[in-house]
């Protein structure tokens, strides 16, 4: 954590002094620091996007399915071990996502994979009496995965 400082001068009208003081405090300047990203659970529609911070802070993931995003899940919540839902998703797509966290002192840090931005694709299978194909145009998938 980076620490910064700040110096106060004030008055004591509290005291009726005319005295005048100088107070320095401290404040964390640095933004939290995001490692083990990845996407688990993964539904039909949806998947749980997953991170960890060094300190409490808030989550938020932007998405889309182009590297534009575009659409974005937040919780404001401060937590270390961070899980975002992001749903209403077409299961042949491929789509891109970056992570964002702010601690409390509104510090961001958001990790994109270095400007590549993160990226799965759900691969759903239709049944289709024996068989599981994925060439079908239906509104029930019944299985899921990530590659």
């Amino acid at each position: 954590i980076t620490v910064g400082s700040i110096n106060i001068i004030y008055q004591d009208k509290v005291q009726n002094n005319n005295e005048i003081f100088l107070k320095t405090s401290s404040f964390d300047a640095a933004a939290p620091v995001i490692s083990s990203v990845g996407t688990i659970d993964v539904k039909e529609f949806s998947a749980l996007i997953s991170w960890q911070t060094d300190e409490p802070s808030t989550s938020k993931v932007n998405y889309g399915a182009s590297q534009a995003l575009g659409s974005m899940e937040s919780d404001g919540k401060l937590a270390q071990q961070h899980n975002t839902l992001i749903s209403n998703l077409n299961p042949s797509s491929q789509y891109f996502f970056e992570v964002a966290s702010s601690d409390i002192f509104s510090n961001e840090k958001v990790d994109n994979n270095n400007g590549f931005g993160y990226t799965f694709k759900l691969v759903c299978f239709a049944k289709s009496g024996l068989f599981f194909s994925t060439s079908l145009t239906i509104s029930g998938f019944s299985n899921c995965i990530v590659v």
